[in-house]
């Protein structure tokens, strides 16, 4: 995630590929390499990466989202159906990555409410809370 934050795509997309290979289970790995690689440029490879994961348990609603097949109101509402205990982690997880979604794809007003959202809602020692802030620091300095 630091090398995300960093800008160091190429290494960061070799770290999360890394992170899939030892549990190609691992969904937030397959997220995160997402990222890198759309930031990068380079096409999805989600949908491969989705057959391997267990879409019936959190964050399938996220994968579903980045596959197309979700809106971020039903990923954050799926978010809230978690017991108390969980509920705010898959918030700040729901809100992050669709605000990441939202500003590749270039709705930057979406995006903003959902990485402020994110930074907000997110554990101080979160990867995406981290990542969240530093998004948010350009998005308000952004024309």
């Amino acid at each position: 995630i630091a090398s995300f934050q960093a800008g160091l795509l190429e290494q960061s997309q070799d770290d999360f590929r890394w992170l899939s290979e030892m549990d190609p289970r691992n969904a937030d790995a397959a997220l995160w390499l997402d990222l890198a690689r759309r930031r990068a440029g380079l096409a999805s490879e989600l949908a491969d990466s989705a057959k391997r994961l267990d879409m019936s348990k959190w964050p399938a609603p996220i994968v579903r989202l980045f596959l197309g097949q979700e809106t971020p109101e039903a990923v954050l509402a799926a978010a809230d159906r978690a017991g108390p205990a969980m509920r705010r982690a898959r918030r700040c997880e729901a809100s992050f990555f669709a605000g990441e979604l939202m500003l590749h794809q270039s709705r930057e007003g979406d995006a903003i409410r959902l990485i402020d959202r994110a930074a907000a809602e997110c554990p101080p020692t979160s990867g995406e809370r981290s990542v969240a802030n530093a998004e948010a620091r350009i998005l308000s300095i952004m024309p």
